[in-house]
């Protein structure tokens, strides 16, 4: 049966996955023919040649102490 919605499909297959009704083995056969664990071998290799993310970064970066001031405080502060 062709997949109509692939949003709702993929949405059903997590939560059948979730509570163990299915197999990742076989929602990657039913949704092309795969191999759960030959996806994720092939995924991992993929990954292995991406940059790091921007967003990882963030987690490096030093933290700034938050400024209490109102903004016209600030303003008057500039003008003097």
């Amino acid at each position: 049966m062709p997949n109509i919605d692939p949003a709702k499909t993929a949405k059903a297959d997590r939560e059948y996955a979730e509570m163990g009704a299915t197999t990742l083995d076989r929602i990657a056969r039913n949704l092309n023919g795969s191999s759960a664990a030959s996806n994720s071998q092939k995924l991992a290799r993929e990954y292995e040649n991406l940059p790091e993310p921007a967003w990882k970064a963030w987690d490096k970066l030093e933290p700034v102490e938050p400024n209490n001031e109102s903004a016209d405080e600030q303003d008057e502060e500039n003008e003097e």
